[in-house]
């Protein structure tokens, strides 16, 4: 048989990809969702939500447990917001960051949750891809 009518045989991913499908789907899955993320950040001009919670966490903790209301009973993202702005500045940026940091957290903890109640790693990479893709998760 000659080269020009020979079946071509599919080809194998890279070695790390074949031995590591979940690495390689989260690694994937990460990259997508700090891009969208990127793309609504740029997209986006500094919302009154993004102000209040500046101002609120330059306010004292018990101030800021109080101003948790039924609507938005959070008291532990402005707890960690005003740690990670003492440590990084009171910028909008850096609140960003600490959102993203938050997004990339997610996306692992539905790989490893999904994996272990079902037993299987495509099922974890599913609910990861779910998460880091979601248009909520994405925009908050």
């Amino acid at each position: 048989m000659n080269d020009d009518t020979a079946v071509r045989q599919p080809t194998e991913p890279a070695g790390w990809v074949r031995r590591f499908p979940t690495l390689a789907t989260l690694l994937g899955v990460l990259a997508v969702s700090c891009l969208l993320w990127g793309i609504f950040l740029v997209h986006s001009g500094q919302n009154y939500q993004e102000q209040y919670n500046l101002q609120l966490v330059t306010q004292s903790t018990p101030a800021q447990v109080s101003h948790g209301s039924a609507d938005d009973p959070m008291p532990l993202y402005y707890l960690l917001l005003d740690g990670y702005t003492n440590l990084a500045g009171h910028t909008l940026s850096n609140a960003r960051l600490l959102s993203l940091a938050c997004l990339l957290l997610s996306v692992l903890a539905a790989c490893a949750v999904g994996t272990r109640m079902s037993g299987d790693q495509r099922v974890g990479r599913l609910a990861a891809a779910f998460v880091g893709l979601s248009p909520f998760i994405l925009w908050y």
